[in-house]
This record gives C-alpha cells, structure tokens and sequence, in this order.
C-alpha cells in the first residue's frame, strides 16, 4: 500500500533504488522457477505509476520459467507491462501460461507473457499461452501483443513455437504495431504457433506480427478479428528486412482482410495467396507440410474447428455440439468448442441479456446433441426449461439470474406444469420459496439470483 491506494503484489525481483521507503528500480531476476503444473490465482498488481511491471518485474539470462500458470490476474502498469516477465534479456519460457487482464497506461511495450525484450540474449517461448484481455486504451499505445509486446532487435531474437494466443488485444486511441503474437519484431522466429485473438488498434495491425523486420513465420495461422488501418492478415507492416513465410493461412472471413500485409515496403515479401475461408481453415488438407502425427491435430468439435496443439488437450471432444444460438453472450455462456468432453461438462452456463443460468463446478452435464434453443428460453423477467427434452444430467440443482427485474422481489413463482410464459408461470404456478425449490434468494438494483433444486419454470413476479 503506498498511503492512497493498495498495489497489491509486489513483482519478483532484488530491490536496488529505494524512493520514500518504495522501491524505485529493481535487479533482474536469473535464476529458475519450476510451477510443476501449479497455478496462481488471482494475482492482483496495481502500479499505475510503475514500469516494468509483470509478475517478475526483470529477467536476465539463464532465467527459467517452466510449468506455471497464472490464472485470472489483474496487473496494470505504467510502461513496459507483461503477464510474466516485464522486461526481458535471455529468458526460456515452456509449458507456462497467463490468463486475465493486463492493462497499460503509459505508451509502449504490452505482452500477454512478456512486456519488452532487449538486449543481447535470444528470448525463448514454446508450449505456453496467453488467453485473456490485454489493454492499452488509457492513452496511447506502441508496441501491443498477445504474446510479447516489443522487441528492440538489438542483436538478440525472438523464437517462439508451440504457442498462441487468444481474447482481446485493444487499443482504440492512438496505437501503432499491434500483433496477436507480437506488437514489433525486428528478429523474430515462429513456428507451429497460431492466434485466436481478436485485435483491434489503429495503425499496423497483423494477425501475427503488428511491425516485422526480419521475420521467419512457418507453420502458423491468425484467425480472428482484426481492425484498424494499415492491417495484414499476419504482418501489419513489413519493414523491408527478410521476410520469410512458410505454409502459413490467415481467415480471410474473420478477418475480413484479402492481404498478407498491411504495408509492405518490400515488394514480393507477402504472398496474399495464404488467406482461406472459415471452411477451409478447419480442414486438414488446407494444412500443407504440416505435422498432425506429432503437433498438431484438427477436429471440428475443439478450438472453434481451427487447428490446436496436441499439448492442449489429450483427448478432443469429435460429437456434435448443442445447438445454443439464443444465448450468445460472450463469455458468459460455455464455449461448447473448447471443452474437451461435452458429454460431461461442468460449471455449464447458458446467458443471454435477460437471465444467465449457471451450474456448479462439481456436476457434470451431457451436453452432446442438445437442442438448448429450443428446449431453454430465458426471457423477460422468466426462465423456462422443457426438461423432458433434455438429458436427465440437466435436471440438478443450480443458480439461476434474472436481469430487468424491480427490487425488492417478494415472491418467485415456480410451475411443474407446460407453463412457458411469464404471465402464465405466475398465473398457475407456486410460491418457489414456501415450497423449498428456491433458495438464497438476492436482489440487488435490477438484478435477482436465487438457487433452484431441480428445474421446470421459474419466473420472477412481485405482488
């Protein structure tokens, strides 16, 4: 705490500047971290005033960082802002990831696992990931990316492979050099990685790299959304070093974009001839020279039918997935396409813009082959389930979430019957509470959540 406002944990790293009893400059972190397959949670870092800003604020080599996961992180800083290493010189990232939200509200340099490379010493990142929300809108922002943000090329590079990102990369205002991988990249090597992410900046924007110098892209692929102006389906700018892309595809339906690079100052160094549709992006034969005995694998049901890493998961879900159009809120309802079993997924949740339902993280539903469109509808003020026509996994106890609703709410009322309307579940149904179906009923400003111990319809009335 510095006397105004709490800034939560204090990075990693030897303390050797101190200001007013805080801790102005740090020493690089060079030693090694082995998670063994644990995961932080929750890490909160609020250094608005600070740069070099991460989970370990340095790295110097032979820094390693293996087999950890940071989950749900809140870490703003001022410039030079990553999830796991704020500023880097000679690191070796594998099997390690960062999921949450990182903010920036100085000017440059902001990566989902790393802020800044520089120096002298290669930077290496392999089997490792970032999903989440990186933000740079508070001001401006240079040198914005989903995995690293900038890299000085001052004679050292950048090797990543058997990575990727996905989310939200923004930066609205003033912002050039924005990639899903990389914001700037003068000495850069990928290989075998991909991005999901949805990137919008203003200037330079590539699906992989926002600013290439020298770059070698083999075996990758960008397929998510892209805005801005001068934006390429994986270079935003090609500064006219060696350029050298292998068998690597962009979706040019996601994306929107028929080009390779946004600017190209070398003529011949992007082939625009690598963009697919969305169809053809999740068939293997798109795939030419890659290995899907060993790294990679495709299957409609997992990643939204787009190519992953076989390190992701062991066994893919390959049945058909819910129908679930009604209830599109984002991140809020299950991504049916990124659960490994859907025969047995737990923590469902089903949302739209009036309720959301929600089970916990200990039952498992059988979600394969369900019809929730039809069979679920959450409405104005109501909630009904057909629970008939769903598998029997369905009909468990789970808290249920009513928007738009005038608190207090004194009675919910509750039907067993073929009631599918607000008006008619209040008409013919029962007081929920007095007849212990609801439980650990809340209200607060417009929105009700209550527990339920079975399903069939639920509406929220008051007297």
């Amino acid at each position: 705490h510095n006397g105004s406002q709490y800034l939560g944990f204090d990075p990693i790293g030897e303390c050797t500047v101190v200001i007013d009893s805080l801790c102005e400059s740090k020493s690089p972190f060079r030693g090694s971290i082995d998670g063994k397959g644990y995961e932080i949670t929750d890490l909160y870092i609020n250094r608005s005033s600070d740069d070099r800003v991460a989970f370990i604020t340095a790295t110097d080599a032979p820094a390693i960082i293996e087999n950890l996961s940071l989950e749900d992180v809140a870490i703003t800083g001022r410039d030079v802002v990553g999830g796991l290493i704020g500023e880097d010189d000679g690191a070796n990232i594998s099997y390690s990831s960062v999921t949450g939200n990182i903010i920036l509200i100085g000017q440059q340099s902001i990566g989902g696992l790393v802020g800044l490379n520089k120096g002298n010493t290669p930077l290496y990142i392999n089997n490792s990931y970032f999903n989440g929300t990186i933000d740079s809108t508070q001001l401006e922002g240079y040198f914005v990316g989903g995995l690293v943000g900038g890299d000085d090329g001052m004679g050292d590079l950048v090797y990543i492979d058997r990575s990727y990102s996905d989310g939200k990369i923004l930066c609205t205002d003033f912002c050039e050099w924005m990639g899903g991988l990389i914001g700037i990249g003068l000495d850069v090597e990928i290989t075998n990685s991909y991005s999901l992410a949805n990137v919008t900046g203003k200037d330079y924007v590539g699906g992989i790299q926002g600013y290439a110098a020298d770059l070698v892209l083999t075996n990758s692929y960008f397929a998510g959304t892209l805005s801005g102006t001068s934006v390429g389906g994986l270079v935003g700018f090609d500064e006219g070093g060696e350029i050298t892309i292998t068998n690597s595809y962009w979706d040019n339906e996601t994306t929107n974009i028929s080009v390779m690079c946004g600017e190209d100052a070398e003529v011949g160094n992007c082939d625009d001839s690598y963009q697919r549709t969305t169809a053809q992006m999740q068939q293997q034969s798109t795939y030419s020279g890659w290995d899907f005995t060993n790294i990679w694998n495709i299957s409609l049901g997992y990643n939204y039918g787009y190519p992953y890493l076989q390190w992701q998961e062991d066994v893919p879900y390959s049945g058909a997935l819910p129908i679930y159009t009604e209830f599109p809120i984002p991140k809020g309802t299950t991504n049916f396409s990124a659960v490994q079993d859907v025969t047995n997924v737990t923590n469902l949740t089903l949302a739209n813009q009036y309720g959301k339902i929600q089970f916990n993280s200990t039952h498992g539903i059988d979600a394969s082959y369900e019809d929730y469109d039809t069979n679920i509808e959450i409405g104005y003020r109501f909630i009904y389930v057909n629970t008939p026509g769903l598998d029997s996994t369905f009909n468990a106890s789970t808290q249920l979430t009513l928007n738009n609703v005038t608190c207090p709410v004194n009675t919910i009322h509750y039907t067993t019957g073929s009631e599918s309307t607000r008006a008619d579940i209040i008409a013919n149904g029962e007081d929920c509470e007095s007849a212990g179906i609801c439980t650990n009923k809340t209200c607060t400003g417009t929105t009700l959540r209550f527990n339920v111990s079975h399903f069939t319809g639920f509406a929220a009335g008051y007297d």
